[in-house]
């Protein structure tokens, strides 16, 4: 197997495994209404975490050693939601995020994973919708 089709695959993966995953190393949800941007990551990202992007709106942070650590997501609200409108939960984790969270010192609102557990499938559904269009695997 190619090493492009290698990666191609553990997008899949990740892709199709979100929940779990995110669950499982309680990923935290960071977003800047400034720049309305979103990130989905393991607590804290590893030093050397670089973001690849898979598609125009959106972007994987990978270890050194190719591990995901989590994704960004450009122009979440104005964007992103807008294209997802199918999932209807999701305009609920934009009012949770943008609307009910205190920002931080340094202008995030973060939330935890488990916070967001009843808008989770919709969120993994509309990243799915998203990335499976953009990473085709070709043998």
């Amino acid at each position: 197997m190619t090493q492009a089709i290698k990666e191609k695959k553990q997008i899949f993966d990740f892709v199709y495994n979100l929940s779990d995953i995110a669950a499982k190393q309680a990923w935290v949800f960071r977003y800047d209404p400034e720049s309305d941007e979103l990130s989905v990551t393991v607590p804290r990202l590893s030093k050397d975490a670089r973001i690849r992007y898979v598609n125009d709106e959106i972007a994987l942070y990978f270890s050194k050693n190719n591990k995901i650590e989590g994704l960004f997501i450009e122009y979440f609200r104005h964007n992103f939601i807008k294209h997802q409108s199918a999932f209807k939960n999701l305009k609920n984790l934009v009012n949770k995020i943008t609307k009910k969270q205190p920002v931080q010192q340094d202008g995030l609102v973060e939330l935890s994973w488990d916070s967001i557990k009843k808008m989770a499938p919709d969120f993994d559904n509309a990243i799915k919708f998203s990335l499976v269009k953009d990473v085709q695997l070709q043998v």
